[in-house]
């Protein structure tokens, strides 16, 4: 009777803690699914791409005057988001290297001059460098000299409280000479999201649920286009990992140059500017948000920023994905980045090749398996509707599959929901 009883009780033991912890993935992962893919040589997983934007200015009435330009994402007068805002000048135009998603097929990009009459462009998304001129044969859409303004000659002086020579109804930081514009990914008003693996050098059990994070930034510029400060906002979603993760974010900016650090670590013996936002998933979430009828922890929130002395232009700074990564808390060294991106200088370089991982630095290949999986995805929206606990993810989004082995030429937005037979409703996590 007690071995009867002792044999219940270790039973019951063994089920409540299968609802707070992980089963190892060494056997999870399904014959069919992630791993049966048969991944194109040099897909790289991404669903985004960079856009080099070079927007002349043609406008002569107001000599070599600062005209700011702003490119969004869909039409601004119908919800369309803003993406970059620069200077351009008859003599410069304003350049900036954008991480646009494969979804979006135009952008607006609209030039506001000095008497704040607004030239606007609708420009196709073709190719991946995109040059225009705009001048005053464009659709201009209004014409209202701001208030106070004067023309003398050709130029025109605005109110310019703080003198950058970008009028305030322009300048997003009036008051301060060192800040002008905003410039966002994935836009003013979205976020995107990174979904981790953390069995690295091990594939897992590709559920991408054991660090999902959104996330938004802003790059702060000058009047010259200069970055003077990254701002990051972060949304921790879910914690499914088998490891206690930290995470943190690799800038492609010197260490060198950063100051007045807020919200995370900068960490030291690194070249790159590496910002921890926690060392330890475990201590942000009490529940992991991957497991339906276990009570859900609350979305948690995290806003950062630093300055830059000396930073770079708007132009040599791509706005975009940066390099975000996740880390063994106990195991500094055992980092999973995103397919292609590189390690820190913390990493274990040790680790490269073994298990089922397939890094090699010398031919600048990092983070994806023997057959082409990757450790973790980019996705440009957020939030996203992962998989619930030990789901492979092709059984959540039926279309991954289809993405993948088209090479990223069909169901480019098989994260989202647009059509009939694009989810399995039943093996995604609702929050």
């Amino acid at each position: 009777m007690k071995k009867r009883l002792l044999t219940t009780l270790t039973v019951a033991i063994m089920l409540a803690m299968g609802s707070c912890m992980k089963a190892p993935t060494t056997d999870q992962t399904p014959a069919t699914g992630m791993s049966a893919l048969q991944v194109p040589a040099g897909f790289t997983w991404e669903s985004s791409h960079t856009v080099t934007f070079v927007v002349n200015v043609s406008d002569t009435r107001f000599q070599n005057a600062i005209q700011v330009v702003t490119i969004y994402d869909g039409d601004p007068s119908n919800g369309g988001n803003a993406i970059a805002t620069g200077s351009a000048t008859v003599s410069s135009p304003f350049r900036s290297n954008i991480y646009l998603s494969n979804q979006i097929k135009e952008v607006y990009i609209v030039k506001t001059a000095p008497d704040n009459s607004i030239t606007l462009q609708v420009v196709p998304v073709s190719s991946n460098n995109i040059a225009v001129s705009l001048g005053v044969s464009n659709q201009v859409i209004q014409s209202q000299p701001s208030s106070g303004a004067h023309l003398t000659g050709l130029s025109l002086a605005g109110t310019d409280t703080d003198g950058d020579g970008v009028p305030d109804a322009q300048d997003a930081y009036p008051t301060d000479p060192t800040k002008a514009y905003n410039t966002y990914y994935p836009s003013s008003s979205s976020y995107a999201t990174v979904a981790f693996e953390d069995q690295w050098p091990k594939k897992g059990d590709y559920d991408l649920n054991d660090l999902v994070m959104g996330y938004q930034y802003t790059i702060v510029t000058n009047a010259s286009n200069v970055v003077v400060q990254i701002k990051g906002a972060y949304e921790l979603m879910a914690t499914g990992g088998n490891s206690a993760n930290g995470f943190g974010v690799q800038f492609p900016i010197a260490s060198s140059i950063v100051s007045g650090v807020t919200g995370a670590t900068l960490e030291a013996g690194q070249t790159d500017a590496v910002l921890i936002i926690f060392s330890n998933m475990r201590n942000e979430m009490a529940t992991w948000n991957t497991q339906p009828g276990i009570t859900q922890t609350a979305i948690k929130n995290y806003n950062v920023s630093f300055n830059l002395t000396n930073g770079p232009s708007i132009y040599s700074l791509s706005i975009g994905l940066h390099n975000p990564f996740i880390y063994n808390a106990n195991n500094r060294g055992q980092e999973v980045h995103l397919p292609g991106e590189a390690p820190t200088n913390l990493a274990d370089a040790s680790l490269f090749g073994t298990g089922d991982d397939n890094t090699n630095v010398s031919a600048g290949r990092y983070y994806v398996t023997k057959t082409g999986l990757p450790y973790g995805i980019s996705i440009p929206v957020s939030p996203f509707s992962y998989p619930i606990e030990g789901i492979d993810v092709t059984k959540a989004f039926l279309h991954l599959g289809d993405w993948v082995t088209s090479n990223g030429s069909s169901y480019t937005d098989w994260y989202s929901n647009t059509g009939t037979g694009y989810r399995n409703t039943a093996n995604i996590y609702t929050h």
